[in-house]
């Protein structure tokens, strides 16, 4: 390799595209044991090695203050859902504050 490089090379533009396939579901209480609805969107891609990180805006744990029980709690009680690899881990939230 030159130890200088004069900028005189040839400059040869390229383009990739990424596809995203992912799914969207609407549901209440997505939470609870007997709700289905995110073990199935989750089921649809997961090996059988799948594992599960949350992480847990803080302005939404304040605003409900048993969610990461209950999220703990989803992941512990249903066979059908990855395994969840620690409890909940909570970040600040995108609501302006630095």
């Amino acid at each position: 390799m030159p130890a200088h490089i004069s900028g005189t090379g040839d400059i040869v533009r390229q383009r990739f595209a990424v596809t995203y396939d992912y799914a969207v579901a609407f549901t209440r209480d997505c939470f609870h044991p007997r709700n289905g609805t995110l073990a199935a969107v989750m089921a649809a891609g997961a090996g059988s090695r799948a594992r599960c990180l949350v992480f847990l805006d803080m302005g939404v744990m304040e605003g409900h203050p048993g969610l990461s029980d209950a999220i703990s709690a989803y992941f512990h009680t249903r066979a059908d859902v990855p395994a969840l690899t620690r409890a909940p881990i909570p970040l600040p939230g995108g609501g302006g504050e630095e």
